[in-house]
């Protein structure tokens, strides 16, 4: 009994050492943890700038993001001050002056409270899409897909970055409580009975992004949005990018998909990488945590830019079978 006694605080003692042996000390310097502005917006040539500002939360802080409406946000072209952005709701603010292509952008954000705040990008030319071929293929368990081809020549000598993305813009039958319904009862020489309630379908306008899948070798991210590559391996060629989606994406009757082809600068290509890590790390006790790009100078956020060609085709989707019909 009495040898059992020893083995059993040996091995006790054993653990207790390799418990405080396996244990991490880090070192959080919690009060240098300074709340900072938040810029995020993505511009393009076909539409007027607006960015939201907001401000980082503390490390210990559970709090929903609060966002400033009493910053002052301005917008400059090639160095040169366009104007002042006006704040039209939370946290937004917007200022009626659409960008250049090849224009470099910035966006200054100085508050009382905080450190002011800048960030820079650059408008670039779009990549015209040459055609797009599509097709389909049928599963055994009615798992249909609908294939696209994609072809785009890359411009030579120079690094180019891009997002793909398919919209799909469709009518959805919608409950709404507004709806005015008019029951006539009763029809006589004088008089005139009705029944009105309220409440009923509408058919409503639906914009949702459709999430492409592909094995394409040039593919480096595939987020919610989009599929996200370089030029890394297709330099100065002539491309056909192969992607698909399953028809459940298509809800409506008819379904105008519009595929996007987005040329878009580094840093926005590298925002995107890092957030397709953290999305593959995030709730994994054993991995390393990642930070989310940012171009924010003194700040947090993304503020980039987009130049898009875009085509369109339009399905119907006719008893679970969806049809080419037109551009």
């Amino acid at each position: 009994m009495k040898h059992i006694k020893v083995y059993l605080l040996i091995l006790i003692a054993s653990l207790l050492i390799f418990s405080i042996s396996c244990e991490k000390v880090i070192n959080l310097n919690i009060e240098d943890a300074k709340i900072k502005i938040v810029l995020n917006g993505i511009i393009s040539s076909d539409s007027a700038v607006i960015v939201h500002i907001s401000k980082s939360r503390h490390i210990l802080d559970n709090a929903q993001i609060s966002f400033l409406s009493d910053a002052q946000v301005k917008l400059y072209e090639n160095e040169t001050e366009i104007g002042t952005m006006i704040h039209i709701g939370n946290g937004f603010y917007k200022i009626n002056y659409t960008p250049k292509k090849g224009f470099d952008y910035k966006v200054a954000v100085s508050h009382s409270n905080y450190d002011d705040a800048y960030a820079t990008t650059r408008v670039l030319n779009s990549v015209q899409i040459i055609s797009i071929d599509t097709f389909t293929t049928y599963g055994q368990y009615q798992d249909n897909n609908l294939n696209f081809n994609l072809k785009f020549t890359d411009p030579i000598d120079e690094k180019n970055y891009y997002m793909l993305t398919l919209i799909n813009n469709f009518y959805e039958m919608q409950y709404s409580d507004t709806v005015k319904n008019i029951d006539t009862l009763y029809v006589g020489p004088d008089t005139t009975i009705v029944y009105i309630t309220y409440g009923g379908y509408v058919r409503t306008p639906r914009r949702m992004f459709v999430f492409p899948n592909t094995e394409d070798v040039i593919i480096e991210s595939q987020l919610q949005k989009g599929l996200v590559f370089s030029d890394e391996l297709i330099n100065g060629k002539t491309y056909t990018l192969r992607f698909n989606t399953s028809y459940y994406n298509f809800w409506g009757d008819t379904n105008r998909v519009y595929v996007q082809l987005k040329s878009i600068p580094k840093e926005l290509y590298l925002y995107y990488k890092s957030l397709q890590q953290y999305y593959n790390n995030h709730g994994d006790p054993f991995s390393e945590p990642v930070m989310v790009y940012t171009n924010v100078v003194n700040g947090l956020g993304i503020f980039s830019s987009q130049s898009i060609h875009s085509d369109s085709l339009v399905f119907i989707n006719t008893n679970n079978q969806v049809y080419y019909y037109d551009k």
